[in-house]
């Protein structure tokens, strides 16, 4: 009899354990489940403010517990101070400058006021505060293997300085295809010409270094900026796209291209071309918000280009820098093609 008793209330103790798991009160006849676990601090953004600091910003009141910004290419650790300018922000203020357009990495772990502790690794990249100014002067759409051609769009620089923080948005390609322009100190009246993809790894060497000779391949020009990009993917859109030049620090845009085939393109095909020309209009770039305003680029193949026609009344001028479709034209023929070089102003003399 006591050997059954005490099997009852062993069962009767599992049963109420199995009922009642940890996290579980019980009171009376109801069970109410208390949540015992709290999320762990979330970062929530990180600003470059300026070449010697940052700004973390999380979800919760936090501290940290340890932290180092390091210098990715040299794997050499950069000091740096703290402060809080509020509970949930915290300015990293380094004690070394960080150099433009080079890649830096901040490791961290931080706690907030319960325990909970998160470990972070975020890249970013030494801020440009002396942004050249550019527009874009020239684009192909056209690919050949056996030519090794390919896309190609142009850029003239209307004021001196650095690139860094400049990227170049295809409507057509969309976000996963963004090109980010390198670190690269440039002139008034300079070219640049970025090759849309590597065709000969050994010659399509990028420009990065200054020096305007030391790459080399179709389409290239000595007296120009030269850049490749990685990979062999096709760019932009032989029918239609919109082309935005944009700051990736604050999202400005800074010029456009608008262009479609007009004998067979009547409505922008991707809603991504309808709202990047909307972008472009509201930013004072482009002359017009729907697609009766984009350039009419029938013709344009391998064999043609898109060329602008009002470069040299841009010197000096500061953003936004108005354009529309008559300032473009499509050129020629191959020879009108000029990446590197001032732009031709021969047409093409008929619709294809």
């Amino acid at each position: 009899m006591i050997k059954a008793i005490v099997v009852f209330f062993i069962c009767l103790v599992f049963s109420l354990i199995l009922t009642c798991p940890f996290g579980c009160v019980s009171s009376g006849d109801d069970f109410h489940f208390v949540d015992y676990s709290y999320p762990a601090p979330k970062l929530c953004g990180l600003k470059v403010l300026s070449a010697d600091s940052l700004l973390c910003t999380f979800n919760k009141n936090i501290s940290f517990s340890c932290y180092a910004i390091t210098d990715i290419k040299k794997n050499e650790s950069l000091p740096a101070k703290l402060s809080f300018p509020d509970s949930e922000n915290v300015c990293i203020n380094l004690l070394k400058k960080t150099e433009i357009g080079k890649e830096y990495l901040l490791s961290a772990q931080v706690s907030d006021t319960s325990g909970n502790s998160l470990m972070l690794e975020v890249n970013f990249s030494g801020i440009n505060d002396n942004k050249a100014s550019l527009v874009l002067s020239e684009l192909r759409d056209g690919y050949s293997s056996k030519k090794k051609e390919c896309e190609f769009i142009e850029l003239y620089v209307v004021k001196a300085g650095n690139t860094a923080g400049l990227e170049i948005y295809s409507a057509y390609d969309g976000e996963k295809k963004l090109y980010k322009m390198p670190s690269l100190d440039v002139k008034s009246g300079d070219f640049i010409t970025i090759h849309m993809r590597t065709l000969m790894p050994d010659e399509n060497v990028s420009e990065v270094n200054g020096d305007k000779t030391f790459g080399r391949g179709v389409d290239s020009c000595k007296s120009a900026f030269d850049i490749w990009n990685a990979g062999n993917e096709a760019h932009f859109g032989a029918d239609y796209d919109v082309i935005l030049l944009r700051d990736s620090d604050n999202g400005a845009i800074y010029d456009a291209l608008c262009y479609r085939k007009a004998a067979k393109i009547f409505a922008w095909p991707k809603k991504t071309c309808e709202d990047a020309l909307k972008k472009a209009y509201e930013a004072g770039v482009w002359n017009g918000e729907n697609i009766d305003s984009a350039f009419n680029a029938d013709g344009l193949t391998l064999t043609h280009s898109i060329a602008r026609q009002n470069l040299n009344k841009l010197k000096n001028v500061h953003y936004p820098m108005k354009v529309s479709a008559s300032d473009w034209i499509v050129t020629e023929n191959r020879k009108a093609i000029t990446p590197g070089f001032s732009n031709s102003s021969k047409k093409i003399k008929k619709s294809i």
